[in-house]
């Protein structure tokens, strides 16, 4: 690794960057392959990021405890996280697990400069809550005003006076080149950020152009899962954060030695195109995110959570609805039939794995009532949330347990509203069943319920219906319930049938969870798939699924 050895002290250096002599010091060549090193012909000399640089004495050292005008009192490790945004250099990720508190450590931070006015969230709906209105963390414990904008037509004159302004992703790529013209923020805070991983949507591409105005001073993206799929998913966050530091993605027209996908994502051509998939380099990525990446496991920093574990409850076939499985199995065989010869799916046959996933989760429907119904009976509070992936299967559980007499709430879905999903959180929390007779789920689509839906720490035990193939989407689910304001022991059973689709997704979930791990030193999803009941990668295919037996699913490239 460079030293400070090398550094030019009182060079004109771009922001961030840090001048550097390589005579003598290290070879131009090496510093021509580290993504975001720049070269000036006009000085002869090299400027290397100064997240490259390791960190100076005091940076992290332990701060005096912090308190919010209401008097709340910051823990420990917010106190330090408040600390490592500020010695950031332009911006960093903090990619604390659930729970822990990354909204309260972001707004500290803009309490305690107030010249950073006006700054700007940018955030999906759901999030709306932790920011704007009485009850939001800004007000409620800093006095902050933040004001939503709304329109997709901006009007300077129907601007209101706030300290911050929230906006969705979807209206960004509106609001965007006004902002930088009119309103002049002085720092932006993405939200949820993970939501920004692909460099090709509109969106992301919005909050890029953002987070690289001249103007701003910081930038705080923040995200429990800052790689969702590959290490190919922190591009994004970190040209975000930290804007040139961290090198070019490269085009499809071109190929570049430095930039961030050769460098550490093992890319290469192939006659597809790009293949990005993998790892490289990946110590020296370590290093590089020390400086950048604040990751915190709920279960390290929060010792006063209650307990939490993990149940796996295996479902033989016959207790299936018969019906629905065959037409499970009807679908694995036409993917055998299509493969056969080539040994694994192309393109136009890999939506057929979401059809086999869905047929299986309508054959669990019966069994999930069932399980659900013990979970309300078992609950301390009878209350539970019941997940699940495919709309249809949480409409079917909602109406049964209905019928059974439980107060139910949702199902929540893609298609019900961001302020409706908060309303019926905020409903299933303060819902009091004084008889005992009867309790109360919370019931709806991962996709739609596994953020910002806080309200959901007051069950104790939760049914994951169905799985999905990012391990972060479970991970998020999980995080509604055990996290601060949970006060019992959290139980989240999870139904599985063996020799299905099934066992696949766990096979894909390590692979993806190993990837997480390898990057961001974080094994909480690998231990969430080996809990479940993951296979190993030694253990064949044809045994994890003996009806796919003639498949290889080792080359199926599943996103």
């Amino acid at each position: 690794m460079l030293t400070l050895a090398g550094a030019i002290v009182g060079d004109p250096a771009p922001s961030g960057f840090c001048a550097l002599r390589t005579k003598g010091f290290v070879d131009p060549k090496l510093l021509e392959l580290m993504p975001g090193v720049v070269y000036s012909k006009k000085y002869g000399r090299y400027y290397l990021p100064e997240n490259v640089l390791p960190a100076r004495n005091g940076d992290y050292a332990v701060p005096k405890a912090r308190y919010a005008p209401s008097g709340l009192k910051l823990r420990q490790y917010q106190n330090e996280g408040v600390t490592f945004i500020d010695k950031s250099v332009k911006g960093c990720l903090v990619a604390d697990d659930t729970g822990v508190g990354k909204t309260i450590q972001a707004i500290h931070y803009l309490h305690e400069n107030s010249f950073l006015r006006p700054f700007i969230v940018v955030g999906p709906l759901i999030a709306l809550g932790s920011w704007v209105g009485e009850d939001a963390d800004a007000a409620k414990y800093y006095n902050l005003n933040v004001a939503q904008l709304k329109s997709r037509s901006p009007d300077p004159s129907k601007l209101p006076e706030a300290d911050g302004y929230f906006l969705t992703y979807n209206v960004l790529d509106a609001w965007e080149p006004w902002l930088a013209a009119h309103v002049r923020p002085r720092a932006v805070i993405l939200d949820e950020a993970h939501n920004l991983r692909n460099p090709r949507r509109k969106d992301a591409r919005a909050a890029q152009r953002l987070c690289k105005d001249s103007n701003i001073h910081k930038r705080i993206i923040m995200t429990a899962t800052p790689v969702t799929n590959a290490v190919r998913d922190l591009w994004m966050l970190l040209d975000c954060a930290q804007p040139d530091l961290w090198g070019p993605w490269v085009p499809w027209a071109g190929y570049h030695r430095n930039s961030f996908r050769t460098r550490w994502c093992a890319a290469h051509r192939d006659e597809y195109g790009w293949k990005d998939e993998g790892e490289s380099n990946i110590e020296e990525l370590r290093y590089r995110l020390t400086r950048v990446l604040l990751r915190r496991s709920r279960f390290h920093v929060r010792k006063e959570l209650p307990a939490f574990q993990r149940r796996v409850v295996k479902i033989p076939k016959d207790g299936l609805n018969q019906t629905a499985f065959k037409k499970y199995v009807e679908v694995a065989g036409a993917i055998k039939t299509l493969t056969a010869g080539s040994g694994s799916l192309g393109a136009q046959t890999i939506s057929r794995l979401t059809g086999m996933a869905k047929h299986i989760s309508w054959a669990k429907r019966d069994v999930a009532v069932r399980e659900a119904m013990d979970l309300v009976n078992n609950a301390w509070n009878k209350k539970v949330v019941v997940f699940c992936w495919y709309q249809k299967t949480a409409e079917y559980i909602s109406k049964e347990l209905i019928k059974k007499g439980v107060h139910v709430f949702g199902p929540v879905t893609g298609k019900t509203t961001g302020p409706r999903r908060i309303k019926l959180a905020t409903q299933f929390r303060d819902l009091e069943d004084d008889t005992g007779d009867t309790g109360s789920a919370f019931i709806g689509t991962l996709g739609a319920t596994g953020q910002a839906l806080n309200p959901l720490s007051c069950a104790s035990y939760a049914l994951c219906v169905d799985l999905y193939w990012v391990p972060a989407t479970l991970l998020q689910a999980e995080g509604r319930l055990h996290r601060e304001g949970q006060k019992s022991n959290v139980l989240i059973s999870y139904l599985v049938v063996e020799d299905s689709i099934d066992m696949l997704m766990y096979e894909h979930l390590l692979k993806k969870a190993k990837a997480i791990e390898n990057c961001v030193q974080d094994p909480g999803a690998l231990s969430m798939c080996e809990q479940l009941g993951g296979r190993s990668e030694e253990e064949s295919t044809a045994k994890l699924l003996a009806e796919l037996s003639a498949l290889d699913f080792d080359d199926m490239e599943l996103s």
